[in-house]
């Protein structure tokens, strides 16, 4: 290691070496100061890799250092040595991440500042990179990361946990629609706080994405966000959206989530190839109204069936009585007709009363009480009146058949006078 920073200083005197990150075999990470700031190095081996393929990457990475672009990580120097050993990119260094789960104004937000980023490179050039590793936040500005220049240097035989992409796994092959892949794993990661994906190596990780990712619908999201997920992981490529049309999404549905559909991201004809979700439905329930509705033939109460009305419920006046009740018949006529002469005789009084009282005796006190007085006594009447008695079903009357003959046979009787004839 100490080896490493003194071939460091050597190569670059202008910087201070902090601390070595990283070392592996194909790259290496150091962390270095110049003036308390500080900044990061990445020095890639170029073994084995044409020299028109190192000038055409420094040229890229030089027209990425001259955009004024916020939401990507600046590159301040990017050189190699005259043997082409090595290659050297230095850049801003960030430390600050997102934790997750994020609100879904903070998403759409991530997402225009990391689309916007991605139009620097889209769409001849991919990223290669899109992860939460390595996405920054400084000062409420999303921030992307350095691209994945080893996919750059080595196309064919490199594998990284980066390129998660299923036509990737398939084919080796790595474009712009692999980068809406990876953003769609980074969408999924801001929402579930986890990786749609767990495995312990590579190998294990490709049948993984092979086999497909199982969606489940998010609560605390619209429905859009959650559809906008299973578009960008979708697995054919070509249904997959661009990253305008992702951003103008976004863009839109800050400002009225209502209006917002995430079908018009899609063309017409892919829109059927892709299962979506639906808004659930609440069944609308009937509400049961206790009304009766007559019809012009039927004039004061509707008929209904024999079964619905029971018997033990029917109830008859004490003008039919009961069998049981005959007995007190009598008892209860005397009592009706002490009632009558009395009501009779409240009834005179009240109009006796009525005729007698002024228009200021009306509203006094005294005439009051002998009004209501009187309704009392007549609605005692009516009570004692309109009794009413419940009734006793007579008990069912069990016949007995004799065998039925017909022409042909003969009764016993007539059986018994042809024995003696």
């Amino acid at each position: 290691m100490k080896s490493l920073k003194k071939d460091i200083e050597k190569l670059y005197p202008q910087f201070n070496v902090v601390e070595v990150l990283r070392c592996n075999k194909f790259k290496k990470t150091i962390i270095l100061k110049r003036l308390n700031k500080p900044y990061i190095l990445r020095l890639y081996s170029l073994e084995d890799i044409n020299k028109n393929t190192v000038t055409s990457l420094l040229q890229f990475i030089d027209k990425l250092s001259k955009t004024c672009n916020p939401h990507l990580v600046k590159f301040y120097e990017a050189s190699h040595d005259a043997d082409n050993t090595y290659l050297g990119v230095i850049s801003d260094y960030h430390d600050t991440q997102y934790q997750c789960p994020l609100k879904e104004q903070e998403i759409l937000n991530v997402l225009i500042q990391i689309c916007s980023a991605l139009e620097l490179f889209h769409p001849k050039n991919p990223h290669g990179k899109i992860s939460l590793s390595n996405i920054f936040c400084s000062q409420q500005t999303t921030i992307l990361g350095e691209m994945n220049i080893l996919q750059y240097l080595y196309q064919e035989n490199y594998q990284d946990i980066y390129l998660l992409a299923p036509e990737f796994v398939k084919v080796r092959k790595y474009d712009c629609r692999s980068d809406i892949w990876m953003l769609g794993v980074l969408v999924f990661q801001l929402m579930f706080k986890e990786q749609p994906f767990k495995a312990n190596n590579i190998s294990v990780l490709h049948k993984q994405i092979l086999k497909g990712i199982k969606f489940t619908y998010h609560p605390q999201y619209s429905l859009n966000l959650n559809n906008l997920l299973r578009i960008l992981l979708c697995y054919d490529p070509e249904i997959r959206p661009s990253i305008g049309s992702v951003k103008l999404f976004a863009e839109q549905a800050l400002i009225s989530p209502e209006k917002c559909d995430v079908l018009q991201i899609l063309s017409k004809f892919k829109i059927d190839q892709i299962v979506l979700q639906q808004k659930k439905k609440e069944p609308r329930r009937n509400v049961m109204e206790n009304q009766i509705y007559l019809n012009n033939k039927v004039l004061k109460y509707p008929s209904f069936k024999p079964s619905k009305i029971l018997k033990s419920e029917k109830k008859i006046k004490f003008t039919n009585p009961s069998p049981q009740r005959q007995g007190d018949k009598f008892s209860n006529n005397d009592s009706c007709l002490d009632i009558k002469q009395q009501l009779v005789t409240l009834q005179l009084e009240l109009g006796e009363s009525k005729k007698n009282l002024s228009f200021t005796e009306k509203h006094s006190q005294s005439s009051k009480k002998l009004l209501n007085q009187t309704q009392i006594s007549q609605k005692q009447y009516y009570r004692n009146y309109d009794y009413v008695y419940p009734v006793q079903l007579p008990k069912v009357v069990q016949y007995s058949f004799n065998k039925i003959t017909f022409d042909n046979e003969s009764s016993p009787m007539k059986q018994k006078e042809q024995q003696y004839l």
